[in-house]
């Protein structure tokens, strides 16, 4: 949420928001009390919006605007409420070793997922006996918060995402942890 924060792709965070609204009654009741009735309008339009509509509705709104007290999406996430406890419970399911292989993509110019996050999880699952393809995808983008070095790499990766697919009905997935670079 700090990370896409007012750039071109805010909509990210407040997609995370407005999921965690959707799936907990708890988050539902926090967020009538930290949020603006501004939040609530561009949250109704963001419900059935893609990324690209949302740059248009949402790119470069800062959460702080959104919020009763005037503080960031971030800030409300560091603070005891039912926010913070859901997305830990969320990090701490994240962390378990993935029950099948999995393939993970990470540019370390990224703006938006930062590669060492991305390199971490993978290590984490590693130690943990997971079965992890992890892919550097390296591409630079010019300016940070436009989400160019996140989207690009996932775009041009979907060859890679089509021939692990392809590997798992094929029976071929990984068996152990691997590391490539690619561009």
């Amino acid at each position: 949420m700090n990370t896409v924060d007012g750039t071109l792709i805010a909509a990210g965070g407040f997609y995370a928001m407005n999921a965690l609204m959707e799936r907990y009654p708890d988050v539902q009741e926090y967020a009538k009390v930290a949020l603006n009735q501004k939040a609530e309008k561009l949250f109704e339009k963001l419900r059935t919006q893609c990324i690209a509509d949302s740059i248009l509705t949402a790119g470069f709104v800062k959460s702080e605007t959104l919020t009763t007290d005037g503080k960031s999406f971030y800030d409300h996430t560091k603070r005891k409420n039912a926010v913070n406890r859901r997305l830990t419970e969320q990090l701490r399911t994240a962390l378990r070793k993935p029950s099948v292989p999995a393939l993970v993509i990470a540019n370390p110019f990224d703006d938006i997922v930062g590669s060492p996050q991305m390199k971490s999880s993978a290590d984490t699952w590693c130690r943990k006996g997971g079965k992890i393809k992890f892919v550097r995808y390296i591409f630079e983008g010019r300016r940070a918060g436009n989400g160019l070095s996140h989207m690009v790499p996932a775009l041009r990766a979907t060859d890679y995402a089509i021939d692990y697919m392809v590997d798992g009905f094929n029976g071929t997935l990984p068996t152990t942890c691997t590391v490539s670079v690619a561009n």
